[in-house]
């Protein structure tokens, strides 16, 4: 399945606004263009294969209805925080703080507690920032 065009004929080419509607996902880009996708759709996809040797950072399912995993990749061992934060930027979770060995490492989201909406997920490890935006819809 594919995103489908709301109001423009052209590729996205970039999408800083997500927004969970009903069963439907919408983008917005930054030529004004609006795509939608059904939810649904999105629910079966499968983490991406991490690789070691770059700092990565993923999250699954995305959208989530409430608890998510995320997932990061470390190419060498050092100090790592992970945050999320909500769209005013308070942080909302603090899932890692602590000197982390090099590979692949998961830590659970569980944002029961939390309104519907668009978060961000911060990664910072070894002078590296890396960022996603993961959306909750209850």
């Amino acid at each position: 399945m594919s995103w489908k065009s709301a109001n423009t004929d052209e590729l996205p080419p970039s999408i800083p606004q997500l927004l969970a509607v009903g069963t439907d996902i919408y983008a917005g880009t930054v030529g004004g263009g609006v795509w939608h996708r059904p939810i649904a759709e999105m629910n079966g996809v499968a983490p991406p294969h991490l690789s070691a040797s770059t700092l990565a950072l993923h999250s699954f399912p995305n959208p989530s209805t409430g608890t998510s995993q995320i997932t990061y990749t470390l190419p060498e061992r050092g100090m790592v925080t992970l945050e999320v934060f909500d769209l005013l930027g308070r942080r909302v979770a603090m899932l890692v703080n602590a000197e982390i060995q090099p590979g692949d490492h998961t830590a659970k989201f569980d944002a029961s507690g939390l309104l519907s909406g668009v978060y961000t997920a911060v990664l910072s490890a070894n002078g590296e920032r890396h960022e996603i935006r993961m959306i909750l819809n209850k």
